[in-house]
């Protein structure tokens, strides 16, 4: 008599922590693109001269993709690898957020400039003045740390794969001859 072991098919089960959490990371990542969009346009439009911030946003747009990436991972539920991509997403948004920040900050400084006029659209007439000295603080609060919470969040827990475990597997007992079994008990075959 020979023992045969046979898995159960059990699906794998996915976490609703790791779908919110790959659901948030697809937002946040899709909000850093249009993060970067606008910060690399932005010393174009303010009439000022960085040229480290659009090469800082065209990191960002990189970074952003690859935090997408993280995301889908976080969704497909592989997610040690999709929390880890997303938290190191999250500290380079935050990073390269203070650099570019920072060197705008000097540049509007270098210009002479009070403030920054930010015109957002030709239907909205008004303008939005941001003082130089409040510029890295307030490209922070509004667009780089809500990303880079939103990246942060709490990572789905790890699904145990259910087929793995003793108490779903099935233990067969197979014979050398089918039809060695007395008759009328062999469910399997017609023994004579």
């Amino acid at each position: 008599m020979s023992s045969v072991s046979i898995q159960k098919s059990v699906p794998r089960a996915t976490h609703a922590r790791a779908l919110l959490s790959g659901g948030l990371g697809v937002f946040a990542s899709l909000l850093a693109i249009g993060w970067a969009l606008f910060g690399y346009n932005l010393p174009s439009a303010v009439d000022v001269n960085s040229s480290q911030s659009q090469n800082l946003m065209l990191l960002q747009v990189g970074l952003a993709f690859i935090t997408l990436v993280g995301s889908g991972l976080m969704l497909a539920t592989y997610t040690a690898p999709g929390g880890t991509v997303n938290i190191l997403g999250s500290l380079g948004t935050f990073i390269i957020g203070v650099y570019y920040s920072s060197g705008l900050a000097d540049a509007a400084r270098a210009d002479h400039l009070t403030s920054l006029p930010l015109h957002f659209s030709s239907f909205y007439t008004g303008t939005v003045s941001i003082p130089t000295d409040r510029i890295v603080s307030t490209l922070l609060v509004v667009p780089v740390f809500p990303i880079a919470a939103l990246l942060l969040n709490k990572r789905g827990r790890r699904t145990r794969d259910l087929s793995l475990e003793p108490e779903n597997r099935v233990q067969l007992n197979v014979l050398a001859s089918p039809c060695r079994l007395t008759p009328g008990r062999c469910r399997v075959h017609s023994c004579p």
